[in-house]
């Protein structure tokens, strides 16, 4: 990033890419109304290049609006909460370490059988390059904290997914362990192997991102 504004070339690494393609196609996907609750612009702009017609629940991110004009992204929707509009699905991205502070208000948004999808980081978050330098992850909830929560608020979890394990790291040094030999073929099988494995569906700690789909219960 450059300057004040962030650099419309700029993409994040392939953990966010595959976790913010997910949360929209899983929102599209829902029939009815849908919101997304943002805690940073960085959130905010994976959100709406992918899907620029979403409503943002308010308060949105400090300079979400003035990033989002850097990209071409003309007037964002908002939404207040409380609001007299039911919605049937609500992405969350990355809570509040105060996971407790979770607002009623957005739970009683929800229909009866809504979902609430979130992406929230895990123990090798650290090591991507979006939170290396910035100390996001001192302010972000744990995984284990957020499903907690949900299974105490009435929320039964249908899926969970994990990016970039323990298996793909293990695959992207055995790719390019393979490549300082000379192994081409080796380092190819490697590699389709890291990408084969680098979004689970299960439950492990050792990722760096995860994905949850959490269903409120009617």
């Amino acid at each position: 990033m450059i300057g004040k504004f962030p650099d419309p070339t700029d993409r994040p690494g392939l953990a966010y890419q595959h976790a913010f393609d997910w949360l929209v196609v899983r929102l599209l996907s829902s029939p009815g109304p849908r919101a997304a609750k943002l805690n940073t612009s960085f959130h905010g702009l994976e959100v709406l290049q992918r899907c620029p017609d979403i409503s943002l629940l308010e308060p949105l991110p400090v300079g979400l609006a003035e990033s989002a004009n850097s990209y071409g992204i003309g007037q964002i929707k908002t939404m207040p909460v409380p609001h007299e509009k039911k919605l049937a699905a609500v992405a969350w991205i990355e809570p509040g370490v105060n996971v407790d502070l979770f607002p009623e208000q957005l739970l009683d948004a929800l229909l009866p059988g809504g979902f609430l999808f979130l992406i929230s980081p895990g123990r090798f978050a650290r090591f991507l390059a979006e939170n290396r330098l910035n100390g996001r992850l001192k302010q972000q909830a744990s995984t284990a904290d957020i499903e907690n929560y949900l299974e105490q608020n009435g929320f039964r979890i249908q899926e969970r997914l994990a990016l970039h394990g323990l298996r793909p790291i293990i695959w992207h040094s055995a790719s390019q362990i393979a490549g300082w030999f000379k192994q081409k073929h080796l380092r190819d099988r490697a590699h389709y192997a890291f990408r084969r494995d680098f979004c689970l569906p299960t439950r492990e700690h050792w990722a760096a991102l995860h994905l949850i789909a959490a269903e409120r219960a009617s």
